[in-house]
């Protein structure tokens, strides 16, 4: 009987083993490869659900602000008690909703004035009301009536031209419209038909402005907030007077302040925005007190009224409503 060669079967188990190893090592290869792509796909994934839960954020803010807007316009309206407005047909509330700057009603005033798409409309708030009255008792063509009387100023750098303006307040003993032409680094004057009348604020020195975001009239002088961190005084000439404030974060230290307002008092309410507060300083601009530290997130504006402290905040956003105690009352805020 023949027996197997040892040299033979040697070589088919060095073979085997050979064969094997190589079947082993390429399955770990191929294993390896397979974690990568599965990592690779896995991060992909996450980057389509990340670009996914932005999209659902930016859906849901933008729904939030249409309420908050809704909601903003209906309390302000029963504060003020606006008339004969309050009660305007709902198409007039929307023309109305147009995306507006600040707004500033003089207290006894012939024309309502807004900073809107960088142009200065003008409408007369007698000829509105007439205007709902009718429209509250029969269907008319309002949409080719409330459009505004003058509309001046295009975006640029000239003289003419606005660059992102922030802010519009007017002065009740003259009716000239002080605009705070933000890009452009000043303040335009212009007189109640929009006529340009000067600017200031641009020179080299003390008084140049930097990014002015909020102004607010006081007798015959005018307060400019600054994104660098200050207050600037002026006479309504122009004129430079002083600088309030410091950059900071304590008393009388500001952090990108925006909008401000004065009291009946005279006490001065300030948006230190970067600080998530409302600053109050005297007349003579000395330290009162502070509020809203625990429910602000960068207030905008502020403005009073006989019964609330409003305060509009931009990073929640939504409407604060304090008492004169600084005490919150209520926020309105979609849900």
């Amino acid at each position: 009987m023949a027996t197997a060669d040892p040299i033979v079967e040697d070589n088919y188990e060095l073979e085997l083993s050979r064969v094997r190893n190589k079947i082993i090592t390429t399955f770990r290869e191929f294993s390896e490869c397979l974690k990568e792509r599965e990592q690779v796909l896995l991060k992909e994934l996450d980057d389509v659900l990340a670009r996914y839960h932005l999209y659902k954020l930016e859906i849901e803010k933008m729904k939030v602000k249409k309420t908050a807007l809704q909601r903003t316009r209906s309390f302000i309206e029963e504060d003020l008690n606006l008339s004969p407005i309050q009660n305007v047909h709902q198409d007039i509330l929307t023309r109305l909703n147009t995306e507006l700057g600040t707004i500033e009603i003089p207290k006894q005033p012939q024309m309502m004035y807004f900073v809107c798409n960088n142009n200065i409309l003008l409408d007369e708030v007698k000829k509105l009301g007439e205007l709902v009255e009718r429209e509250l008792t029969s269907k008319v063509d309002y949409k080719s009536k409330i459009n505004p009387v003058v509309s001046v100023c295009s975006w640029g750098k000239g003289m003419d031209n606005l660059c992102g303006p922030h802010a519009v307040v007017v002065d009740n003993a003259t009716g000239n419209i002080f605009v705070a032409d933000t890009g452009n680094n000043c303040v335009k004057v212009f007189d109640d038909s929009g006529k340009i009348m000067y600017k200031f604020g641009d020179v080299e020195g003390e008084g140049k402005m930097s990014w002015p975001q909020g102004i607010s009239i006081y007798g015959n002088n005018i307060l400019v907030s600054q994104a660098s961190s200050f207050i600037l005084n002026y006479q309504l000439d122009g004129k430079f007077i002083s600088r309030i404030g410091i950059p900071g974060k304590g008393k009388l230290e500001f952090n990108d302040p925006r909008g401000l307002t004065f009291d009946h008092n005279g006490d001065l309410y300030i948006c230190d925005s970067g600080n998530n507060r409302i600053q109050i300083l005297s007349k003579e601009f000395v330290f009162k007190d502070e509020f809203g530290q625990n429910s602000l997130k960068n207030p905008w504006d502020v403005k009073l009224t006989r019964r609330y402290i409003y305060v509009l905040d931009e990073s929640n956003p939504c409407l604060h409503l304090f008492n004169y105690d600084l005490i919150l009352q209520k926020s309105v805020l979609a849900r």
